[in-house]
Order: structure tokens, then C-alpha cells, then sequence
């Protein structure tokens, strides 16, 4: 049974040594950019409101609560039925293989800790692939209204857009087709056919994804009104930047967590947008700073519920 399986499940030794080096990187991120956000601040007098921050760094992190729930979603379409706990688990920790330099190790982490929880590689890495694809494809169309007032390369993020709505429409009307594309791929061999259920199911979860991006994008807008006045008519603005600069971030290869790369695409998008009155180099840097945090709270919540699952077996084991 998955639910045995699931109690039995402890990382291997390499996914724990990959989750340890993950957590090191992020760490080592998370005091590498804190001290740049703080230099720009000091450099530009900028005045922080705390309060405001620190609820933009809760709002956050409880939307990470969507995408948790979407991938639990996920397996129990392809029949893999997991707690709330233990898709936290997954999530947590195979999200720190974003940090790692080169994009296939966020997938190669949902696997082997997957397969301690008695999910399957191929359901993991079928899991993985779809949940990228439609982040990818639902940031581009939420990103896409912001296109047209962005200036030179509004053609290629409309271009963008487009080939989302293709994706869209092949995951919800031809999932079968989708999955056979997506099986192309070197690492996408031997999906699993199950894992997008119904029209309706795929449908749903296309709308899940649209609702993690606009919740999230709603925070950048809280984040930046800790530095400036925001306007509810600027919040979309807020969104579509905050999609298009993660989308972007997701698709720099080279770059670890898209470091470097989503702060330069969100200040110059949210700047042709025409947000003003707010230092949008500071604000890029400090959403850095912001994102990484909401992470930890995370991570910290997914360690914890692991301790307690692991004392609750061997207190289970010792009678």
C-alpha cells in the first residue's frame, strides 16, 4: 500500500546529501542577496516599511500552500494518494534542487524523494514535467495583458503567450498529445499517462496554476507598497511583471533559482509598465530576498512535520 510505503518513507542517502547541498546554496542565496538588498538600501535612503514587508513575507508564503495542494492533485489523479504532510515534504525538499545550476535538478529531487513516499519515478518525474509545463505556460498567459506596454520585445512575449495558449489548449483538449510531447525529451520518457485525468481535472489545474501566479503577484504588489504608494489599478501590472520575471527565471538554464536574471526582467518590465515613485532595482532585489524567505518558512514547516512523523514511527516501532 502508498500509505505504508509513505509511513515507511526516509530520504536516501543522495537525496539527503542533495537536499543538504540544496539548503546550503539557498542559505548561502539567501545572505548573498540580503546583504545587496541591504547595501541598495542604505546607498538610496530608501524607507522600508517592516510591518508591511514582513505581511507581504506571510502572504507569501501561504500561497505556497496552492502549488503543495496542486502537486498532491497531481499524484492522486495518477493514483497515488499522499497526505498534506507528506506532499510538503516533497515539495519542500525537491524545490531546493532549483538552487542547484542547471534546471533538471528540481525534477531529479521530486524522484528520489518522491520514491521514498512509494510514488513511483515515473508518476515523480511525470508529476514534475506537467507541473513545470503548466507554471510555464499559465505564467506566460498571465504575464501576456502587460505585453503590449512593455515596448521592444512585446512581440516575443506575445509570440510567448500564444504558444502558451497552444500548450493550454493541448493539455486541456488533448492531454494525450500533450504527454507524448512532453515525452520527447530526454528526461521525459516513460510518463505517466494518468497523471492529467479529465479535460475538466487538466481545466482545473490550469486554473489552480493561474490563481498560484495572481495571488503571488498580488504579494510583489504588497512587497512594493513597503516601499512606495501602489495603486489598486498598478496591482495587475504587478502581476503580469512578477510572472513574466519567474517564468523567465525558470527558462535561464545556467542560472541557480534564475539568480540574477528575474531581478533584471522584473525592474525593467515593472519600469516600462510605467510604475513609478517606487526604486524598482531595490524592489527587484529585495523580492529576491522575499521569495527565499517565504521558502525557509516553508522548508522549516516541512522539517518540522517530518521530525514529528519520524518520532511518531519509531514511538509506533518501540511498542
Amino acid at each position: 500500500m502508498v500509505e505504508a510505503a509513505e509511513a515507511r518513507g526516509r530520504l536516501s542517502g543522495f537525496g539527503r546529501l542533495l537536499a543538504v547541498f540544496g539548503a546550503i546554496v539557498a542559505i548561502a542565496l539567501l545572505v548573498r542577496t540580503a546583504m545587496g538588498a541591504w547595501d541598495e538600501l542604505r546607498v538610496e535612503s530608501t524607507r522600508l516599511d517592516w510591518t508591511t514587508a514582513v505581511l507581504a513575507t506571510i502572504w507569501l508564503a501561504a500561497t505556497f500552500i496552492l502549488p503543495i495542494a496542486l502537486w498532491r492533485a497531481l499524484l492522486r489523479v495518477a493514483g497515488r494518494h499522499l497526505t498534506f504532510g507528506a506532499a510538503l515534504e516533497l515539495w519542500s525538499f525537491s524545490n531546493l534542487g532549483r538552487y542547484v545550476p542547471g534546471k533538471v535538478w528540481q525534477v531529479v529531487a521530486m524522484v528520489l524523494v518522491a520514491r521514498d513516499f512509494g510514488v513511483s519515478p515515473a508518476v515523480a518525474a511525470s508529476v514534475a514535467f506537467v507541473a513545470l509545463a503548466l507554471q510555464i505556460s499559465t505564467g506566460f498567459l498571465v504575464a501576456s495583458p502587460i505585453a503590449g506596454i512593455i515596448g521592444e520585445h512585446s512581440g516575443a512575449f506575445l509570440a510567448a503567450a500564444a504558444a502558451s495558449i497552444v500548450c493550454i489548449a493541448l493539455l486541456v483538449l488533448r492531454p494525450a498529445i500533450f504527454l507524448r510531447i512532453l515525452s520527447r525529451i530526454p528526461l521525459g520518457r516513460r510518463l505517466e499517462p494518468s497523471v492529467l485525468g479529465s479535460r475538466r481535472t487538466a481545466l482545473l489545474f490550469v486554473v489552480g496554476f493561474v490563481a498560484v501566479w495572481t495571488t503571488q503577484g498580488m504579494g510583489l504588489a504588497m512587497l512594493a507598497s513597503a516601499l512606495g504608494p501602489v495603486s489598486w489599478p498598478e496591482v495587475p501590472r504587478f502581476v503580469g511583471a512578477y510572472a513574466l520575471s519567474y517564468v523567465v527565471g525558470l527558462l535561464a538554464v545556467i542560472a541557480p533559482g534564475g539568480l540574477g536574471v528575474r531581478e533584471e526582467v522584473l525592474a525593467a518590465t515593472l519600469a516600462q509598465a510605467g510604475i513609478q515613485g517606487i526604486p524598482l532595482h531595490v524592489l527587484a532585489i529585495l523580492a529576491r530576498v522575499w521569495a527565499i524567505l517565504a521558502e525557509v518558512v516553508i522548508l522549516l514547516w516541512a522539517l518540522a512535520v517530518r521530525a514529528i512523523r519520524i518520532r511518531s514511527e519509531r514511538a509506533t516501532a518501540g511498542r
